[in-house]
Parts: C-alpha cells; sequence; structure tokens
C-alpha cells in the first residue's frame, strides 16, 4: 500500500523533514565530526547534553581557543514545541506501515539505536496520529497543531 499524501503532510517550516534521507551514526563518527570549530579550526569541547529523548540527540559545542570560544548547540532533529519531529516520524511509520511497534523498538533497541519507549510511542500514536491515516483536515487537527509550534 502506497501513502502518496503522507510525504507532502509532513512539511514543517518549508522543510521536507518525512523525504529527506536520514543515517544511523556511529556516536563516535558524530563527535568526531564536532572536533573542531567551524569557526576557526581549533579544538572543541563536545558534551552531549542530557540523555536522549528517542531518536533525539544534542550535542554542545565549545571552541577551546581563548580567542575564539565559539558555541553552538547541534541536534539530530528539529523539534516542535517539546515534541522531535523524528520521533513523531519514527512512531507515523511504524503504525502506518503495520509494524508491530514493540518488535521495531525491540530490534533498535538491541542495535543500541536510540529510540522511544513503547509508551511513547502510543501516546504519540494516540494524541498525533490517529486519524491522520485519511488526509481531511478536520482529522489532521492534533499533529497539524504540533508541526505549527
Amino acid at each position: 500500500m502506497t501513502i502518496q499524501y503522507f510525504p507532502t503532510f509532513f512539511i514543517y517550516r518549508g522543510i521536507k523533514w518525512f523525504s529527506e534521507p536520514k543515517y544511523i551514526v556511529y556516536h563516535d563518527n558524530l563527535v568526531q565530526l564536532m572536533k573542531y570549530c567551524t569557526k576557526c579550526g581549533h579544538e572543541t569541547a563536545v558534551n552531549r547534553i542530557d540523555r536522549p529523548s528517542g531518536c533525539l540527540v544534542t550535542f554542545s559545542i565549545l571552541c577551546l581557543s581563548n580567542r575564539c570560544r565559539h558555541h553552538t548547540k547541534w541536534s539530530n532533529s528539529p523539534v516542535s514545541g517539546d515534541i522531535p519531529l523524528l520521533n513523531l516520524l519514527m512512531s507515523a511509520v511504524i503504525l502506518f506501515t503495520g509494524c508491530l511497534p514493540t518488535k521495531m523498538l525491540r530490534a533498535f533497541n538491541f542495535l543500541n539505536v536510540a529510540v522511544f519507549s513503547p509508551s511513547t510511542y502510543f501516546r504519540y500514536q494516540r494524541n498525533y496520529l490517529h486519524g491522520v491515516s485519511k488526509p481531511t483536515s478536520h482529522k489532521c487537527g492534533l499533529l497539524s497543531k504540533i508541526l505549527e509550534m
């Protein structure tokens, strides 16, 4: 079954975050990309902020050069309000493909891939995804509201 309206429905602030390619990356390889300051090229201190929130991970990057001291935060997913859109998208994919959520989430956990809990999946399903399977404006209200945040 092909859902042709799905990619165009998930447009957030002009970004087609559904159709954009996504990658699973090892933590060390990701930190290696942030090892040097993008402004001056000196080494940086890279710290993960808190713990991952499902699929979302955020890093704080501080240049160690006394002249530069550039500081930035980097996240692997856009966030709308307090909802990481990658978490919402993963939930939508699990629901709309008919996969069993506990098996999918268990497989990601087995691979040590950061993912949300089954209770988070069912909360997203209940609060944002039910009714989206048919693209009518009155059924997409909750998801549309979160994308407008």
